[in-house]
């Protein structure tokens, strides 16, 4: 009833607000422009050693490019068009058409290929004869092909300001992923890690239809999106498990199920004018989500508000807050043949209820101009998650607290000490007290300084240097039963990135381009071990060496990156471009325990050709 009364009302609202005449404006004649338009064709060179780690978003395979680009201002009309093929897996196209202010649309589609990893497994299962692993997909390389799609179009009553839009995006997957779960039992006896190929055939898509207009003082925008994720390929797995100790019965089962889901989200956005030194919005949003083959329900609701204020020309103040909540609810049981699988013979019962938050968001940013060329800026937020009271118990009995905080502090500092140079070093850092998963970071903090030199028009560098360090106290795990599993393992990691880039224009018909990205990543955790793990189904304990579960923790790899191109201006709009990568994937510890980690060294070249008309 609430959505349907503020929808009401914004109708009402721009019904009254329409102006009641019309004034006459002159007409405007519209200059003539000739249309330009170019081609471009050439060839792409590409050598991988090793991994495709160096080259994972690339699809490595020599290849002829081609494109184009046409743009015509027929007035009141304007039209758009680019194509760039890189290669039958990896394009881009972009249609833009518009009419005075009226009509508005745009077209763009972006397709990529990400290669994927098949890990070697390890049999982890010494204290046994029998072997702990099974490997169906040896052979296999895995890639998934991304198409997106994005659709936009914007229509605008003539001479007053309401709009009403629709933007829409459409992702397809296609291709094939690893897929590693334990077979055997499938329980702590007789645990066999399985690999096996899984299909990828999946489609997303979000459309948003909504209007908005000024009304008055405020700027008011109502949309409502519906949201869906298809599986049209790859949706279950199922597995023959023999006996164990978990007392289920021997069969086939499904498991890694991916459902089809939907739902849908309703916005209200509303703001003041930009015009002078205070300014105030909010953005009221309610969302559904469902997932179609368990049954499982969310509803969410956000709340936002910010208010921005300029007492003085060199300072501004912007005060955020955001409060968030997610409910929850879930079946308590599967039914008996769930899925079409015989094993379920009785229903199954004992399902935990998945867990309600609620999160607030409060932040505080001065920005302050200390002289003409030195701009300061000091962020400050405190962020506080609730969790359903009882529920995280219920996974979790040692949980104490039910309520995660976190406080944030970020300072920056941009100057132009002269015209031909510019500086900016920002800092931040944050804490965080009872995380509310393992992925949260206890402290984590970052620092960067980046340069950029511009001495005259044919010169411009720029160097960027990043450090980011995390640190978490004590991740665990909570087993079967409850049992708690590695508590107190300190885990820490770090980042840091460097970035070259120059640009050298040496004559008008010459420029000359050339970078270097590298970034060190480092991560490990000291594993505190205390439970046993079961041989059989016997009672005798053993425990895996601790200094080698320890060794798949550590992580320490080093990406590279060197980039050249250039390109010339030849005579009658003819243009000539050349460009080359060299990307190194470095795993330096070598660790065999981790075989998926290799080196890998990928080299691309483009050398394209590109003719222009005016």
């Amino acid at each position: 009833m609430m959505k349907k009364a503020l929808i009401l009302g914004f109708i009402l609202t721009l019904a009254i607000s329409q102006p009641v005449f019309a004034q006459e404006e002159e007409v405007y004649k519209f200059p003539e422009l000739k249309p330009e338009y170019s081609f471009k064709f050439g060839y792409r060179l590409t050598n991988i050693k090793g991994s495709h780690k160096a080259g994972k978003f690339e699809y490595l395979r020599n290849s002829i490019t081609l494109g184009g680009e046409y743009i015509a201002f027929p007035f009141p009309h304007r039209i758009y068009l680019e194509v760039d093929v890189l290669n039958k897996k990896d394009y881009f196209g972009d249609i833009r058409y518009a009419y005075k202010d009226i009509v508005r649309s745009r077209w763009l589609r972006r397709t990529l290929y990400h290669n994927l990893d098949n890990i070697t497994l390890v049999d982890l299962n010494t204290g046994t004869a029998s072997p702990g692993i099974t490997r169906n997909d040896a052979d296999i390389n895995y890639g998934v092909s991304v198409g997106i799609d994005t659709v936009f179009l914007r229509l605008k009553t003539p001479d007053f300001p309401f709009h009403f839009y629709i933007d829409s995006r459409f992702i397809h997957k296609k291709g094939s992923t690893q897929q590693i779960f334990l077979g055997g039992s499938g329980y702590f006896s007789r645990i066999i890690r399985v690999s096996e190929k899984r299909t990828v055939d999946w489609t997303t898509q979000d459309v948003t239809v909504g209007a908005n207009s000024h009304l008055g003082p405020l700027e008011v925008d109502l949309s409502h999106s519906e949201k869906s994720f298809e599986v049209d390929g790859g949706r279950l797995m199922e597995y023959f498990y023999t006996p164990g100790t978990s007392g289920r019965a021997e069969g086939t089962y499904p498991h890694h199920l991916i459902p089809d889901t939907e739902g849908s989200t309703t916005t209200l956005k509303l703001h003041t004018s930009h015009t002078g030194r205070l300014f105030a919005g909010t953005t009221l949003s309610w969302a559904d989500r469902e997932n179609n083959t368990s049954g499982a329900k969310a509803d969410y609701f956000v709340g936002a508000g910010t208010v921005t204020w300029m007492p003085l020309t060199r300072l501004t103040v912007f005060l955020k807050y955001r409060h968030r909540e997610s409910e929850m609810n879930n079946p308590d049981t599967l039914p008996a043949n769930y899925l079409g699988y015989p094993g379920y013979t009785v229903a199954l019962t004992g399902i935990r209820d998945s867990i309600s938050t609620k999160t607030d968001n409060l932040s505080w940013i001065i920005r302050y101009r200390v002289i003409p060329k030195v701009t300061l800026n000091l962020r400050y937020s405190y962020d506080q998650y609730e969790r359903g009271k009882g529920q995280l118990q219920k996974w979790d009995p040692s949980a104490k607290e039910d309520t995660m905080q976190k406080n944030t502090i970020n300072l920056t500092a941009d100057a132009k000490p002269s015209k031909e140079l510019k500086l900016k070093v920002a800092y931040e850092h944050q804490e965080t007290d009872s995380p509310a998963h393992n992925t949260h970071p206890n402290r984590a903090d970052k620092g960067s300084v980046s340069v950029t030199w511009n001495p005259d028009k044919r010169i411009n560098a720029f160097f960027n240097h990043e450090i980011t360090t995390e640190k978490r106290n004590d991740i665990h795990y909570v087993g079967p039963y409850n049992d708690q599993l590695d508590r107190n393992a300190i885990y820490k990691d770090s980042t840091q990135n460097y970035t070259i880039n120059l640009t050298y224009v040496p004559t008008k018909r010459l420029d000359l381009q050339g970078g270097v990205n590298i970034t060190n990543s480092r991560a490990d955790f000291s594993p505190n071990l205390h439970a046993a793990l079961y041989a059989d189904d016997t009672t005798k304990a053993y425990t895996y060496d601790e200094a080698s579960i320890a060794s798949f923790s550590k992580l320490k790899i080093r990406e590279t990156d060197y980039t050249l191109s250039g390109g010339y201006d030849l005579r009658h709009g003819w243009r000539a471009e050349l460009s080359y990568r060299y990307s190194k994937f470095d795993d330096l510890i070598e660790n065999p325990n981790n075989p998926e980690f290799k080196d890998s060294i990928a080299q691309l070249i483009l050398l394209t050709f590109s003719k222009s008309w005016e």
